[in-house]
């Protein structure tokens, strides 16, 4: 008996080939998921970063620029802030900074014989001919008159005294009969100005006597015989002051190869001596010719006079350099600023950026 064997097809289902294309679309839309969610990521850390080192960039230009501003309108910056650093980790903008400063110290410019300490004498006052220049203890004294008699001619000198301000001695100019008359004391001293300098001038200044009816005191700094800076031509700023305050314009505008100045003023006692303070930077290419300095008394009138003691010069040969660091985030940046305090050309303070550089820590 022979068994037959129907071979039967079978046939794939419609309902399993949807199932598949089901798992394979899954599939594609978890890897895409996964591939979509890591470049999410990726992007959003790279906007942070961005973010970050923004934000610090700004903390640390905003801090520099706040710096600069201080340096600006405070004239007396030297003495209140050191050689190093003024602001540590400071919360700004959302952001820390540090801020630092440095500047190299100030140089002792010689002046021999500084608080007129080697001699004491006068121009001679005879009734007849009286000598009109000469020197005492290596200054040189100078003076003019309408009516040159010894009782007219205004008397310049050194004297001793013990309102002196620094040591047994003072220089001294005093008109007596005066009506017109004019008194110098200078000396050249033994080196000349350096290029892109800031130089001081410091002279303590004591009015005597009656006030003259028209008189100017001051002080001036010459290289080879051209006024570089003057206290007729500074700005007077007053100290203590006010950081937004600014200096008077001057009486006359400088002229030349003079430039313009700062003179601050500090009173060192009730109707005592006062401490003027002549501070100017000198241009790429100052006036050749040693520096020599000139002080003098203009009057119109009697019985007044003025007494100067302790002479100093210092320059400052470095710009102040001014830092910010900043943090925000996981990102820090710096900003270097080299910079020079001066006028402009209406007298008001204004701080020159001799560099800039900026850079991503």
């Amino acid at each position: 008996m022979s068994v037959m064997h129907r071979k039967v097809r079978r046939t794939k289902s419609p309902a399993g080939n949807v199932l598949v294309f089901v798992l394979l679309a899954v599939a594609m839309t978890f890897l895409l998921g996964l591939t979509y969610l890591n470049t999410c990521t990726s992007v959003t850390n790279v906007a942070d970063v961005l973010e970050d080192h923004s934000r610090a960039r700004q903390v640390a230009e905003s801090a520099i620029n706040s710096t600069i501003e201080y340096v600006r309108s405070n004239g007396d910056w030297r003495s209140q802030e050191p050689s190093g650093t003024w602001i540590s980790d400071m919360s700004l903008l959302d952001g820390t900074v540090t801020v630092t400063g440095t500047y190299s110290p100030e140089v002792d410019v010689a002046v021999t014989n500084a608080s007129f300490e080697s001699a004491v004498g006068q121009l001679a006052n005879p009734l007849i001919a009286p000598p009109m220049s000469g020197t005492v203890g290596g200054w040189e004294l100078t003076r003019t008159a309408l009516v040159q008699t010894g009782t007219t001619v205004p008397k310049v000198g050194v004297e001793a005294s013990v309102d002196s301000t620094d040591g047994a001695n003072r220089a001294f100019i005093t008109f007596t009969l005066s009506v017109i008359g004019t008194a110098q004391i200078a000396r050249t001293l033994g080196e000349s100005l350096e290029s892109a300098c800031t130089y001081r001038c410091i002279v303590d200044v004591t009015p005597t006597g009656f006030p003259a009816l028209s008189s100017e005191i001051g002080f001036r700094i010459l290289a080879g015989g051209v006024v570089v800076a003057s206290t007729t031509h500074a700005s007077t700023l007053q100290l203590p002051s006010l950081p937004s305050e600014l200096p008077d314009l001057p009486s006359s505008l400088p002229s030349g190869q003079e430039v313009d100045s700062l003179l601050e003023v500090l009173g060192l006692g009730p109707g005592g001596a006062s401490e003027y303070a002549l501070t100017f930077t000198t241009t790429e290419s100052p006036p050749a010719g040693n520096i020599r300095i000139e002080i003098y008394a203009n009057s119109i009138g009697v019985l007044a006079g003025v007494r100067f003691d302790n002479v100093q010069i210092y320059k400052e040969s470095t710009p102040l350099v001014l830092t910010a660091v900043s943090q925000a985030g996981a990102a820090s940046y710096q900003v270097s600023a080299s910079v020079i305090r001066q006028l402009d050309a209406s007298s008001n303070p204004y701080v020159r950026i001799v560099q800039w550089q900026e850079s991503i820590e």
